[in-house]
């Protein structure tokens, strides 16, 4: 049964909402420069204080590093001994042989492997953070990355909104045009039709709040850059290398890097552990000034005696090995989790772009098929306008899941590129 049986010659105005409105839908003058995804990295890497932290720390660490090999400063004493304390030489110097005023200078001296041991650890800190930088550098524009998808995809998917919106007005508006010519029965089709315009509505306020949502997500990276519209075109994919490829690769992977830092770092502190069952030696050279005698010069030979090494030394060089065991047991684990994200995302990206292509290539040219055979039958007198408009909003609902598929595919290829699985080159810096 026809919903709407009358000519397109009947309504003019119907095809003219239908057709002019679809147009309005779908375009829209920019303002500003579309924002690209590597121009909103970019922006995200030049101005994220968390990188500028790292740097930071490891540039003191490296500092660090030169102090920790030096001696330590020596030490300057001066001191007043033998001075009678009370009757007639109370306070004098020249009264007693044993009173003097003495200068001395003190040094210690640390073995020569525990200074070097502890400049070690501190550059092995300081490539732990740049390790970290560079993880951080990937994570950030990994995250970027999905937040422009994310976005990408809430203002097209808005547009598509819509897009559906005009088809249901349209409806409406020819159930208003029966029931002006067909009387009361079709009254309920007129509120159905406006039923579905409400709800419309209503997924159409859905779109805008995902586009506000999106926009302030990717805010938390770029700031007012994230206002900006977005190029309408993803970017140019990369292509996903073999999974045994792909796996070999990811022992490169900065996160793997920064706990092998971590591991350096824990050997560092296993050696200064060693070094520190050799004892520390200090001199001391002072001149004791008697006024009524001849000076004295007193040197002084001091070492330490490292001789309860299994309450301090042992234990500090089993939590340093312990610490050694830990980085390694956290470096197998990351390795594992990183193996088990690449081949579920690998796996994904391959059966998300067969869908993808199926939609290309059947789908989509049959709702489009559909579309027109369903107006040139209106056209025609056979069919009637429902029978467009329904092939209208089907091959819109078409469009909308496969750009659901299009964005978990390109957000697969991002998590692939972190990972390393891919042929697209690490472009930092690209102009914003």
């Amino acid at each position: 049964m026809f919903l709407f049986p009358w000519h397109p010659a009947g309504c003019p105005a119907v095809v003219g909402l239908l057709l002019c409105g679809l147009a309005t839908a779908t375009w829209a003058a920019p303002a500003d420069p579309p924002l690209s995804l590597p121009a909103a990295q970019a922006i995200a890497l030049t101005q994220q204080p968390l990188l500028q932290a790292l740097e930071a720390e490891r540039r003191a660490l490296g500092d660090t590093a030169i102090a920790a090999r030096q001696l330590p400063d020596p030490q300057m004493m001066a001191a007043v001994s033998g001075l009678p304390a009370n009757g007639d030489d109370a306070g004098r110097l020249d009264r007693e042989r044993m009173s003097q005023l003495s200068l001395s200078l003190q040094q210690t001296f640390p073995g020569a492997g525990k200074r070097q041991a502890r400049g070690n650890q501190a550059d092995a800190e300081a490539a732990v953070r740049a390790a970290q930088h560079a993880a951080t550098t990937r994570d950030i524009r990994q995250a970027v990355a999905l937040d422009w998808l994310a976005l990408w995809r809430a203002q097209r998917q808005r547009m598509l909104t819509a897009e559906q919106r005009v088809v249901v007005d349209t409806q409406v508006e020819s159930a208003a045009i029966a029931v002006r010519s067909g009387g009361d029965g079709r009254q309920a089709l007129l509120l159905a039709a406006r039923v579905a315009a409400g709800r419309q509505q209503d997924q159409l306020a859905a779109a805008d709040q995902a586009v506000a949502r999106a926009q302030r997500a990717l805010g938390r990276w770029i700031g007012e850059a994230a206002q900006r519209p977005l190029s309408d075109d993803l970017p140019a994919l990369p292509a996903v290398l073999p999974l045994a490829q792909a796996q070999a690769r990811l022992a490169t992977h900065p996160a793997l890097r920064a706990l092998r830092a971590v591991q350096a770092v824990r050997s560092a502190e296993a050696d200064f552990a060693r070094a520190d069952y050799r004892p520390d030696w200090r001199a001391e050279l002072g001149v004791g000034y008697r006024p009524a005698f001849s000076e004295l010069v007193t040197l002084r030979v001091g070492v330490d005696l490292p001789v309860f090494t299994a309450r301090r030394q042992d234990r500090r060089l089993a939590a340093a090995l312990a610490g050694g065991d830990a980085a390694q047991a956290r470096l197998d684990d990351l390795h594992r989790r990183l193996s088990a994200a690449l081949a579920l995302a690998h796996d994904e990206a391959t059966r998300l772009a067969a869908r993808l292509n199926h939609y290309d290539t059947t789908l989509l040219a049959d709702g489009e098929a559909r579309v027109a055979a369903a107006l040139a039958g209106w056209q025609a007198g056979r069919d009637d306008l429902d029978g467009v408009l329904s092939a209208r909003r089907d091959l819109l609902d078409l469009r909308l899941a496969r750009l659901a598929l299009q964005h978990d595919h390109a957000a697969r290829l991002v998590e692939l590129e972190s990972l390393g699985a891919t042929t697209a080159p690490d472009v930092r810096n690209p102009t914003p």
